[in-house]
């Protein structure tokens, strides 16, 4: 096995040493810092001892990495563009991995010392997106080449979806549109991805001719030649009726506030604002502390 690094260069030896404890420190610190937001409730319910809780949540972290396989460090590690991945060089590659780690490690340390929640794995996902950039700044090439942005909407509305649905007080405060709009804008983005095997299949780019064509009819009110259409394969299809279908929730969802937000940059700079649904049935005053009795 060691016969693999025989050729390497003493500087690239070292960087892959130092590549190594980087993500060893990385891991360490994911540990404690994740592992204690997930056992602080049972602790703190005195469920379990604070031994045992550390103990299984380590042990099941381990199986869960063993059988669950990395088909999430795959997906994380797509945010970059595939042709960023396979041309880099060594040296530039070992640049990024110790700038992506030194942010996320940064990061972990810092909110675990402030005690602010964070994840380790969202810490991760930023300091990807920021290498990503980074390296499009300095090489010169587009922002929008950076980073698979279709990917990083992807999996950011993942996480909201997740946080809507299964966040008791946001989803008690959350209207059914919100859900649906959430679903419908996931299933449009993974639709989008799917077409992407199909597209370079077409690297004549014959079909975004068409669709191209297609939009501008639409757009300029001219009539729209449908056969063209019905030759495409079904994701392409599915993509245009999920876009459409998200216009036509525009003015029944909160996706309005999109206009709104266009039409006044003072929107965009408004203090937070707290909305709650008057199906709550609050009594008047619930905010205010409760009257002593005098004595």
């Amino acid at each position: 096995m060691f016969d693999l690094f025989s050729g390497l260069d003493a500087w690239v030896g070292i960087s892959l040493v130092l590549a190594l404890a980087f993500v060893l420190t990385f891991e360490f610190i994911n540990g404690f810092h994740d592992t204690a937001n997930a056992v602080a409730t049972v602790i703190y319910t005195k469920a379990m001892s604070p031994y045992r809780a550390v103990m299984l949540s380590g042990v099941f972290n381990f199986l869960g990495v063993l059988l669950g396989g990395v088909g999430v460090a795959y997906a994380i590690v797509h945010l970059l563009p595939v042709e960023l991945l396979i041309n880099v060089n060594t040296g530039h590659g070992l640049a990024m991995v110790f700038s992506l780690l030194a942010a996320a490690i940064a990061w972990n340390l810092g909110t675990w010392y402030f005690g602010i929640p964070a994840s380790s794995s969202h810490t991760l996902i930023g300091s990807i997106l920021g290498v990503g950039l980074a390296n499009a700044l300095i090489t010169d090439v587009p922002l929008a080449e950076g980073i698979n942005w279709q990917k990083a909407i992807d999996i950011g509305l993942s996480l909201l979806l997740y946080r809507r649905i299964f966040d008791p007080r946001i989803r008690y405060t959350s209207h059914p549109t919100d859900i649906a709009v959430l679903l419908i804008l996931w299933v449009q983005l993974t639709v989008g991805l799917i077409t992407l095997p199909y597209s370079l299949q077409h690297a004549d780019g014959s079909v975004m001719l068409i669709l191209a064509d297609w939009a501008q009819r639409i757009v300029t009110l001219r009539p729209v030649d449908a056969t063209a259409l019905a030759a495409l394969p079904w994701p392409y299809l599915f993509h245009i009726v999920f876009g459409m279908t998200i216009f036509l929730l525009f003015p029944f969802s909160r996706l309005v506030h999109v206009w709104s937000g266009f039409a006044s940059i003072f929107y965009l700079l408004r203090p937070y604002q707290v909305s709650r649904a008057r199906r709550l049935n609050l009594p008047t005053g619930h905010n205010l502390p409760p009257q002593c009795d005098g004595l």
